[in-house]
């Protein structure tokens, strides 16, 4: 393969996120877009945040998605959006008792709707998050 043919084989890729990995806002004029050859493209996921795959999970946990742990984060994004729990550092959160409240009412929908089909850890875990995720609701709610 001569390098023309190298040069037109490779995709490109350009950056359109408004912030950088920082969390400083970027001017979208002025980036440059990556070229990158398929095989340096093989696992996207990988290259473009290794620390946000790796530092998320424990080792070996890092593709491993369950429904314990699916409903496990809709309650941590409940709780960020109660104001219960800090979100990660650069990200600033508001308190959105709407968006805490939609969230919350979507761990109740799953929890209604895979009635019969959970084991029982699963059936429990669901239970307490759907109980304390409401009561953490009421007590915040102004009266």
């Amino acid at each position: 393969m001569d390098e023309q043919e190298k040069k037109s084989s490779g995709f490109k890729i350009v950056d359109r996120r408004r912030v950088d990995e920082h969390g400083e806002d970027r001017d979208l004029e002025q980036t440059e877009p990556v070229k990158r050859t398929p095989a340096e493209t093989a696992s996207p996921a990988r290259e473009v945040a290794p620390e946000v795959s790796s530092a998320a999970a424990p080792e070996g946990a890092a593709d491993e998605i369950n429904f314990s742990s699916f409903i496990v984060s809709l309650a941590t994004q409940a709780l960020m959006q109660l104001g219960q729990v800090k979100p990660p550092p650069g990200v600033d959160l508001p308190v959105d008792m709407m968006a805490a409240r939609q969230t919350i009412d979507i761990i109740s929908m799953l929890y209604e709707k895979t009635k019969g089909n959970l084991d029982k850890e699963e059936e429990h875990l669901i239970e307490e998050i759907v109980n304390s995720l409401r009561f953490q609701f009421i007590q915040k709610t102004p009266r």
